[in-house]
């Protein structure tokens, strides 16, 4: 049985390569993908406006990459 970084319990962090290779519209699990954090807390940045957020044609929310990163940098400068 091949064990995958899911089975251990964590996951591999976003590269500075899957910055650069995913659309510029990102789906919610994407997001939170690239910034380490869980789909419920990119919702929350989704319904207080933190990062900009468009309706994909199949009714799903679509996130803009350029603010999930601009607001990603304000969170750790805050924290610095």
């Amino acid at each position: 049985m091949v064990r995958t970084m899911d089975d251990l319990g964590f996951r591999r962090p976003a590269s500075l390569a899957d910055w650069l290779t995913y659309p510029d519209r990102l789906s919610v699990e994407q997001s939170a993908f690239l910034v380490g954090v869980s789909t419920d807390l990119v919702e929350d940045w989704i319904d207080t406006g933190a990062v900009d957020a468009f309706d994909a044609p199949d009714g799903s929310t679509l996130v803009d990459k350029a603010s999930l990163r601009e607001f990603w940098d304000l969170v750790h400068e805050w924290k610095r």
